[in-house]
């Protein structure tokens, strides 16, 4: 039995070293590309997380959570609140559900004087909140420029965009003075590849990632509050009476045809709050190629568009 053993592991061995010889550049090349992989990821957690490590003790943090009532934010709320972590709503309408470590407040975010008030019951009632996620939004019916009301626009932009202004204005000054906490943006792949008609959804998730961008600058250099991390989830065509709607209800492009469950887009958010790094995320990562696409060449980003508004209005 143990020649028997010994031969084939002899005759294994040879095997092996002729399959390595065989394809030893293809071998060599799939390990750099791993190692580059690698080398690039640490370089990129690192620079987000300006080198430095931060705990959390979820038995103390308080989440807060912008529309967190329906969609993906309630998929948030109720994901976090099963794991015991307390949890604030924001939000003009109740949730369907609570538990015990759900806690909502009826609030206007556009309102700086409603969130004002709002943000001293929560101090009251809960305490000083450590990661906010800003995860408000809406879309309104479909238009081109020339003929998009202009109520429209003002009020998809305050809440999609404008809002996080404020609502950071009110919650991140304490984390800056503690030099803790999270604030994660919730933009979208519109950010990067708009569509026609929804040119008022597209400008404030752009503007959306500008602002995640902006604060994690003005964070590590103005504040010097390097543990602040600011994270920001751009999800694709998500499953949701926002997407259900007739803005985007004829979408068929291949790029957005397959939409993705709240569920999952809240999995991801999660993740990124229990990882407690900054990070930047593309659900799903399929897409994560179209966040790239401005660099590409002019013809191809332009030919991607095209198929993308030819699919959408067909």
């Amino acid at each position: 039995m143990s020649r028997e053993l010994s031969t084939i592991l002899k005759t294994s061995s040879v095997h092996v070293r002729r399959l390595l010889q065989t394809h030893r550049k293809k071998v060599i090349g799939a390990t750099v590309l791993y190692l580059l992989f690698k080398v690039n990821a640490l370089l990129s957690r690192r620079a987000l997380n300006h080198g430095t490590t931060d705990k959390y003790d979820w038995s103390k943090e308080i989440v807060l959570v912008t529309g967190g009532s329906s969609g993906i934010g309630y998929c948030v709320v109720n994901q976090l609140s099963n794991r015991g972590i307390k949890v604030i709503i924001l939000d003009l309408h109740p949730p369907p559900e609570t538990n015990p470590y759900v806690h909502f407040f009826r609030c206007d975010i556009t309102s700086r004087d409603n969130l004002a008030d709002v943000g001293r019951q929560i101090i009251d009632a809960v305490g000083h909140p450590t990661v906010l996620i800003n995860n408000a939004g809406i879309v309104t019916p479909p238009n081109s420029i020339l003929d998009k009301p202009w109520s429209d626009i003002t009020r998809t932009l305050l809440i999609n965009a404008s809002s996080h202004f404020l609502t950071t204005q009110q919650f991140v000054r304490t984390m800056v003075s503690s030099d803790h906490g999270h604030v994660v943006t919730v933009a979208s792949v519109a950010a990067f590849l708009a569509g026609p008609n929804v040119s008022d959804y597209n400008m404030s998730k752009a503007a959306a990632l500008s602002f995640h961008e902006s604060l994690g600058t003005e964070l590590k250099h103005v504040h010097r509050a390097r543990n602040v991390r600011t994270s920001v989830v751009c999800p694709g065509y998500v499953k949701t009476p926002l997407h259900r709607s007739q803005a985007f209800g004829s979408v068929r492009n291949p790029l957005l045809r397959d939409a993705i469950g709240p569920e999952t887009v809240a999995a991801e958010i999660v993740k990124v709050v229990l990882g407690a790094q900054s990070k930047t995320v593309v659900v799903p990562k399929l897409l994560g190629a179209v966040t790239g696409s401005r660099g590409w060449s002019e013809w191809l980003f332009r030919s991607l568009l095209d198929r993308c508004a030819t699919a959408s209005l067909s």
